[in-house]
């Protein structure tokens, strides 16, 4: 209690009392490390506690004490009496650990922290402004950060999943400035093992969003081999068949769990995750409260899935206990691969990914719509199914001169 009231005091005496609430929930010691919170780190933290998912009535709050808070760079144009030269005014106990910058050069007044406890570099940063004045390039502005655009974008409704540590990297950089490399370079430290497609998805993909809010033109490309690599791999008719009755044979949920996937599209995480209570036999739905894409979905069932389903050997009335019994382990990966082995089927690398192909390609057969079923959230995503098909146009070639003709020296095949 005594160390939380002295942190509190702090705080206080800085004056600056949305950031302390942001850092007293990021567990920063007031000792020392809080004193060294600038206006932008400041922001930073708060962009990230909201992409954490911290109480937002705290870091959203919007009265006046946040505005003052925020140190912002306060010069304008001074056309009356005298003014005073550029100064530094030293660090204050209690107040601020750096030297501030104030006075006026050529009729433009300046008031803005240094950010620095050295003298030295203070004078350097004051002969900065000085140029910039000169050259008439000094801004009336601050710069908008990255951390800055992010707080709105998330404000707004934007999607902060993936972006607490991309804003621990390129936080505290002016929105504008962020180049190729400095994205590149981020994706590389957070992700130092993943592909390209995941890079795109947790890096290149909040990052021009957070830009695009912000009406920041971004010239960054996104990674190659950004959309992955596109698995051609699907089972027959036939080749279920041989997977499912080899399923049931092993396990008559693990069965179920097979049959559902190949004639819903599930993705193994959004099955595993399916409730009881979620599933409607009346309307032959299932209701997935959050998929991959961050959208929750009513997926239509067959009939083959609702008999499937009937014949649950724990039934379905378990309230909100999950539908099936294990999670996305190695256990589960197990069984999948036996049952494939006994089954004589080959599923490419995608034990389980492979029912999601299996529904697209036999979805674009019947000519389908994958994106209105809401299992694709684009038709880009889509499109590789159309590769898996032949389709009505290329089959118009069964029409070409000669082309139903049987070669009369060609043995028959035994």
């Amino acid at each position: 209690m005594t160390d939380l009231i002295t942190r509190r005091r702090e705080a206080k005496e800085l004056t600056f009392n949305l950031f302390w609430e942001v850092a007293e929930h990021l567990n920063v010691e007031a000792d020392g490390r809080l004193r060294q919170l600038t206006a932008a780190r400041a922001w930073e933290s708060a962009a990230v506690a909201l992409a954490t998912g911290l109480p937002s009535r705290k870091v959203l709050r919007e009265d006046s004490r946040a505005k003052t808070a925020v140190h912002r760079c306060r010069h304008y144009r001074d056309d009356q009496g005298a003014s005073m030269p550029l100064y530094l005014t030293p660090p204050k106990v209690g107040r601020t650990p750096f030297y501030r910058l104030r006075g006026s050069y050529l009729g433009i007044k300046v008031d803005r922290s240094t950010e620095t406890s050295d003298r030295r570099t203070a004078q350097a940063f004051l002969a900065r402004v000085k140029e910039a004045i000169e050259r008439g390039s000094f801004s009336e502005r601050p710069k908008l950060t990255f951390a800055e655009a992010a707080m709105s974008y998330m404000q707004a409704g934007g999607e902060k999943r993936f972006l607490a540590p991309v804003l621990k990297h390129i936080g505290l950089m002016p929105a504008e400035d962020i180049t190729q490399a400095d994205v590149d370079g981020a994706a590389v430290q957070i992700y130092p093992r993943a592909t390209p497609a995941t890079r795109n998805r947790q890096v290149y993909t909040p990052v021009l969003a957070v830009l695009k809010h912000a009406k920041v033109t971004a010239h960054i490309d996104r990674p190659k081999g950004a959309l992955g690599t596109p698995r051609s791999v699907f089972l027959t008719p036939d080749q279920f068949e041989a997977v499912a009755k080899e399923a049931m044979k092993d396990d008559a949920e693990f069965g179920i769990l097979v049959t559902l996937l190949c004639y819903t599209g599930l993705r193994i995480s959004e099955a595993l995750k399916a409730r009881c209570d979620a599933l409607d036999m009346n309307n032959e739905a299932l209701v997935i409260g959050r998929t991959k894409n961050g959208l929750p979905r009513a997926v239509h069932l067959p009939p083959r899935v609702m008999d499937a389903l009937a014949h649950h050997p724990r039934k379905t009335d378990r309230g909100a206990e999950r539908l099936f019994r294990w999670s996305k382990s190695g256990e589960l990966y197990l069984i999948s691969e036996r049952v494939f082995a006994r089954a004589g089927v080959n599923h490419g690398g995608a034990p389980f990914h492979i029912y999601r192909h299996t529904y697209g390609a036999w979805l674009e057969r019947i000519g389908g719509d994958h994106v209105a079923t809401g299992a694709w959230k684009s038709e880009t995503a889509a499109r590789v199914y159309r590769h898996l098909v032949t389709s009505e146009e290329a089959r118009k070639a069964d029409n070409l001169p000669g082309a139903k003709k049987r070669a009369s020296n060609v043995r028959k095949i035994a």
